[in-house]
């Protein structure tokens, strides 16, 4: 099946509409920043990429996720992240859905 990546831009403004028709003819690789936008036009990523883990107060990226159906819109979407990802982000998250890219040194139990 061929491969769709979605990053937020300008482009994905421009063809979203056509995005949302082929949806079921690509396996959907989105970045994390275009996740409102894609459940907005019900267009739901196979594959998540979340490489920024800032979540420090006025520089978090916390807010990409606010509105986002966890439950229902991405709860069995596999998501690769940042090892830096916010504990925050990951429990919202299925441990079995999560896979880390190592990209520093800061590791996870459990």
């Amino acid at each position: 099946m061929p491969a769709l990546i979605i990053a937020s831009g300008p482009s994905m403004k421009k063809n979203i509409e056509w995005v949302a028709e082929h949806k079921n003819s690509f396996f959907i690789i989105a970045v994390s920043s275009s996740l409102k936008t894609l459940q907005k036009h019900n267009i739901k990523p196979d594959l998540i990429v979340h490489i920024d883990g800032f979540d420090d107060p006025g520089n978090s990226c916390m807010p990409l996720f606010e509105g986002v159906d966890f439950e229902n819109f991405i709860k069995d979407t596999t998501f690769i992240l940042g090892t830096h990802s916010p504990d925050a982000l990951l429990a919202l998250l299925k441990k079995e859905n999560i896979y880390f890219l190592q990209d520093g040194t800061k590791y996870y139990q459990d």
